[in-house]
């Protein structure tokens, strides 16, 4: 027998739950690299969109349950830790997730299994697969089996999720809620890199890179807080071992930050002059953080 239908079997018996629909189950596992170069397939990156919604929803119902007497500003940081890319990776490796998928050879070959970028994206579809296949019921149980030991450590005190956090500056602060829009989309399918802006209202922006939305925004929230003086309990250059660079007048001044988990984090002050005329409609100081898209 095939290692990799041996390995989607032995999923299926892990999680307790048989797929009727075999098709949704193989789409939930293929990672958009297998369409490169070949005919176009059906990955999961839809059902990973579907996923997180159905995440959000379980992980929301779950807390209000564990903590009824806990107000929304005390859940709101525990349920960012539920559904964050390094919960959903550890949650994947404890199902043994990573043989049962479906991967491009070259990604399969440098690692694509133990990726935490690809394994909680496809923990999102399996679990919005879950939720087509056998409805809301099936998704609730597996999430319950497979995140039991998960709640505890959400409420360890982990730093807080920076949009989170920027969102309640924001708020301290009297200004509106920040507002985050995409300025660019570049790279193949299976690995975009998307630049983003974030702005509150009488601060100047920031801008970042990531190689999903979601890594953008969080990157340039986080780029905000740190220039406003309001970071998540590390300096910038703390969070990594990271050296800051001063560069001559008008030149850029760079922030590297390495990172064992995630995509490295380059800071950047940009003179008015130097701006990138394409991105803002007028001279203002801005901050640009870049994530090298090196592997995890």
């Amino acid at each position: 027998m095939d290692r990799r239908v041996a390995a989607v079997g032995d999923l299926e018996r892990r999680i307790g739950h048989r797929f009727e629909d075999r098709e949704l189950l193989e789409r939930a596992l293929t990672h958009a690299s297998v369409g490169d170069g070949a005919k176009k397939v059906r990955d999961n990156e839809v059902l990973e969109f579907i996923g997180d919604r159905v995440l959000g929803l379980l992980a929301a119902e779950a807390l209000a349950q564990r903590f009824p007497k806990a107000k929304e500003g005390e859940l709101a940081p525990r349920l960012n830790a539920l559904v964050s890319r390094e919960t959903c990776a550890r949650v994947a490796r404890k199902a043994e997730l990573g043989p049962a998928l479906r991967l491009s050879a070259s990604s399969s070959k440098i690692g694509g299994r133990e990726t935490d970028s690809i394994l909680a994206g496809a923990t999102e579809a399996l679990m919005a697969a879950l939720y087509q296949d056998g409805g809301l019921e099936a998704a609730r149980k597996v999430f319950l089996d497979l995140w039991n030991d998960e709640f505890d450590r959400a409420g360890e005190g982990r730093p807080r999720d920076p949009k989170t956090a920027l969102q309640e500056w924001a708020q301290g602060q009297g200004r509106p809620l920040p507002t985050y829009r995409v300025l660019d989309r570049t790279g193949p399918d299976h690995a975009p890199v998307f630049t983003v802006e974030v702005a509150v209202k009488g601060v100047d922006p920031a801008i970042a890179k990531g190689k999903s939305r979601q890594e953008a925004e969080k990157a340039a929230a986080k780029a905000l807080l740190e220039r406003e003086g309001a970071g998540l309990g590390s300096r910038c250059g703390e969070a990594g071992g990271g050296r800051f660079k001063r560069g001559r007048s008008r030149r850029l001044s760079t922030l590297r930050l390495s990172s064992t988990r995630s995509a490295n984090t380059t800071v950047v002050s940009l003179h008015p002059q130097h701006r990138p005329t394409s991105l803002m409609p007028r001279p203002r100081r801005i901050l640009k953080c870049e994530s090298s898209m090196g592997r995890t």
